[in-house]
């Protein structure tokens, strides 16, 4: 998944990357510290020019499903469960947000770093069985806290993913589904910010392009609904209790087979407690008669 030419995406990963390299070493001087603004600056209004001609909104494709699992224990089964401790994610945390200046624009470093999820000695959340299902609690701890939770097999280029999803807390990103995933830093995603509303925004090269799309949606705290992601080639659907909260096209944007899914919880503040459920997950793939 990657938006822009492999010549002028590669050119503009090492100006960014050097940009990133030389930031501290420039503070003392701002011509320079200027010029590498207008850089980074110059590549994502690119990008997000770019990301606006290829979304569009389209209708939900219609296809037989076959369920191919279906899990009371996501995290074990189909997920792995990664924290913040883990080293892509520190890489987003410590690089990305935590040491570069605000005065860039969010997303600042290019390059992407291979996504080579593998077990992790997860200390910072819980998992405990629930009915159907697994609580997930991440306590207030320090800031930027992950979880996240990455698909253990390839994906084909099709497939749907429904689970019951029950927020205890309200938080950050209280829901993000994320796929197309090379990297942390080049991913599509579906996501609930702040509990106030759904969008669909892109990640390529390192930078976060401006939402794409926004519907205005909420989630009564303790109360379970049915959400659906369909994954079909390059159309992307979202549903929530059967009614489709929006569906959308990326054109010349195609899966490749094998790149994961993940589910993403997380809270930028100290002392906020992540706490939600997942329960009754089902995995499914295009039913080609067999």
């Amino acid at each position: 998944m990657n938006l822009m030419p492999a010549p002028k995406r590669d050119f503009w990963r090492g100006r960014c990357l050097l940009a990133a390299a030389a930031w501290h070493a420039a503070k003392a001087l701002p011509p320079l510290r200027r010029h590498l603004e207008r850089v980074l600056r110059r590549r994502q209004n690119a990008l997000c020019a770019r990301v606006a001609e290829l979304v569009r909104d389209v209708s939900r494709p219609r296809m037989a499903w076959r369920t191919v699992m279906s899990s009371e224990s996501p995290v074990g089964d189909f997920f792995l469960g990664m924290d913040d401790t883990a080293h892509e994610i520190r890489i987003v945390n410590d690089v990305c947000l935590g040491k570069m200046p605000a005065e860039l624009p969010r997303g600042r470093l290019s390059g992407v770093f291979p996504f080579s999820p593998r077990n992790q000695d997860v200390t910072g959340f819980s998992v405990s069985p629930v009915a159907g299902g697994q609580r997930l609690v991440y306590p207030g701890t320090r800031p930027m806290r992950w979880i996240m939770l990455v698909a253990k097999r390839p994906l084909p280029p099709a497939y749907a993913l429904e689970f019951d999803y029950t927020p205890h807390t309200s938080f950050r990103e209280q829901l993000q589904f994320d796929f197309l995933m090379r990297s942390l830093h080049q991913r599509l995603r579906f996501m609930l910010r702040h509990n106030e509303r759904f969008v669909f925004s892109v990640i390529d090269g390192g930078f976060f392009v401006p939402d794409s799309r926004t519907v205005s949606f909420s989630l009564k705290m303790g109360v379970a609904v049915r959400v659906r992601v369909e994954i079909v080639r390059d159309v992307f659907a979202l549903m929530v209790d059967g009614k489709i909260v929006m569906c959308v096209k990326l054109e010349g944007v195609c899966g490749d087979m094998g790149e994961p899914c993940a589910l993403i919880f997380y809270d930028q503040e100290p002392d906020v407690l992540i706490d939600c459920e997942i329960a009754n997950l089902v995995y499914e793939e295009p039913d080609d008669g067999r």
